[in-house]
Order: structure tokens, then sequence, then C-alpha cells
């Protein structure tokens, strides 16, 4: 009987200590949600981003930070800030070459390992739309819009040169 109660002790204080000190995979938050648009409107840049920040009290391995393509090979992702392109500590972009999009829905796996072996992924969807053509003039009802750009515009990855926007 003490040995059944000392084994039940042990596992309790086992989940409580796993529970406690973090025994998660890093945080993968995605700017703009999970399912993102892009083509729309046409194609405005050779690029569609996906930007995001990763953290983890552990720390992030970065060698061990990156997506796959519709199931495709893996590419590694750079992690912020790098007093260049991405700005803060943990901020990410995903550059995904248009032309390795397919129509309709593209899946993006999202995946990272902090320092201690925990891992995580985020899955995006990225809805393409091939073949249409950015109409001139554009014209946008910037009331209608409900403080989301994504449904106008095409978000573009952050330079140094022109702050959150790049100019394709």
């Amino acid at each position: 009987m003490k040995k059944s109660v000392l084994f039940f002790l042990i596992a309790l204080f086992s989940v409580f200590i796993s529970k406690t000190y973090g025994q998660t995979g890093p945080i993968i938050d995605v700017w703009y949600g999970d399912t993102q648009e892009f083509g729309n409107n046409g194609v405005p840049q050779a690029w569609c981003n996906i930007m995001g920040n990763i953290s983890d009290s552990d720390g992030v391995s970065s060698s061990t930070f990156e997506y796959t393509l519709n199931v495709g090979t893996p590419v590694s992702l750079s992690i912020g800030g790098d007093g260049r392109r991405l700005v803060n500590s943990g901020d990410f972009n995903v550059d995904i070459t248009v032309s390795d999009l397919v129509s309709g829905p593209n899946t993006v796996e999202i995946t990272a390992e902090d320092n201690v072996g925990n891992q995580a992924t985020k899955t995006v969807t990225i809805n393409y739309t091939d073949g249409n053509i950015w109409p001139i003039p554009y014209n946008v009802d910037w009331t209608s819009l409900n403080n989301d750009i994504t449904k106008v515009n095409e978000v573009p990855s952050p330079t140094p040169q022109c702050g959150l926007l790049r100019i394709a």
C-alpha cells in the first residue's frame, strides 16, 4: 500500500512540474490569421508573405525553425531582430515565391523547437487566386474594412527603407 501511494505522489509531482515549468513548445503567432488570401485583386509582388512572431521562455532554436509549403521540402526561417528586415526579437517572415503556389488552398506548416527540445507547429492556409490583374485605377472605401486591410490589399513584408511596407 505504501509503494502505491509513493508512486501516486511521484506521478502527481511530475505532472505538476511539467505543467508549471513549461513543457510546451514555442508560441508561433501568425499576424493576419491562420487563413490568408493572396491574388484576389491581382499579384502586386513576386512573394506571398506570412509574417509573425515566435517566442518561448526557453529560447527558440534557430536551427529547427522552418516551414514547408504543401508538404514540400523544409525551408529554414530567420528569427529577428536582425537590424534589417525583422525588427523585433522573435519576428519572422515566410517568403513564398508566388510561382510556388497552386491555385486554391495552399498549406504552410511552420515548425519550431525550443532550446530544450519542445516542439510546436502552426498551420496557415493561403487561398491563392491565380490570373487576376490588379485594376487601375483602384479605389478603396476605407470605412467598410472594419480595420482589416487584407480585404483590399496584399500585405507586403517590412523593410528598413519603408518601415512596414515594401513597394513592389
